[in-house]
C-alpha cells in the first residue's frame, strides 16, 4: 500500500486569483480583499503567516514521525499560454484540491480556475517518484477552459444569490 502522509504546500510566488471566478465560492466578506488584490501577489504578511503556519504543521507532523513531500518551487507570476486561453499561476499551497491517495492510487484533478490550471506541476516529480515504486496514477481530462465554457455574466453579487443558483 503507498503512503503518502504529507504534501506540504507551497505558497512562494503566490498571486491572489484574479476576482472574476473568485465570487462564486469565496464568502462574501473577501470579495473586497480579492478586488483590490486580484492578479498581484498576496501582501507579504499574508504570506509571512501562510509558510509559518505550514512550517509549524510540518514540523508537527516530522516529530510524530510523518514523512513531509514538498512539491517543486514553481514561479507562479510567470504567465503561461494554451491554445484557448492565458493566465498566470496561483500558488501550490493546496494539494488536497488537486491530489487524493486511495490505497496505491494517486488520483489527480483537473482545477476549475485557470489561474491553477498548471497547478498539476509542482508535484509532478513527486507523483513520478510513486508512480516508478509501483503506485497507480490516474488523472482526469483537463478541460479547455476556452472563454465559451465561462458565463461572465453569472448572476452572483451576494452570498444569497450564490444560495439560490446552487438550490
Amino acid at each position: 500500500m503507498l503512503r503518502v502522509r504529507c504534501l506540504r504546500g507551497g505558497s512562494r510566488g503566490a498571486e491572489a486569483v484574479h476576482y472574476i471566478g473568485s465570487r462564486a465560492n469565496t464568502y462574501e466578506k473577501y470579495w473586497p480583499f480579492y478586488q483590490k488584490q486580484g492578479g498581484h501577489y498576496f501582501p507579504k504578511d499574508h504570506l509571512k503567516k501562510a509558510v509559518a503556519e505550514i512550517e509549524e504543521m510540518c514540523n508537527i507532523l516530522k516529530t510524530e514521525g510523518v514523512t513531509v513531500r514538498r512539491p517543486d518551487p514553481i514561479d507562479w507570476s510567470l504567465k503561461y499560454k494554451t491554445p484557448d486561453f492565458e493566465s498566470t499561476g496561483l500558488y501550490s499551497a493546496m494539494p488536497r484540491d488537486i491530489l487524493i491517495v486511495v490505497g496505491n492510487e494517486i488520483i489527480e484533478a483537473p482545477m476549475a480556475w485557470r489561474s491553477r490550471f498548471f497547478e498539476y506541476r509542482a508535484y509532478r516529480s513527486i507523483i513520478k517518484d510513486y508512480f516508478h515504486r509501483g503506485a497507480k496514477w490516474t488523472t482526469a481530462p483537463k478541460p479547455t477552459m476556452a472563454d465559451e465554457l465561462y458565463n461572465q455574466d453569472y448572476p452572483i453579487h451576494s452570498v444569497e444569490d450564490r444560495h439560490k443558483l446552487a438550490a
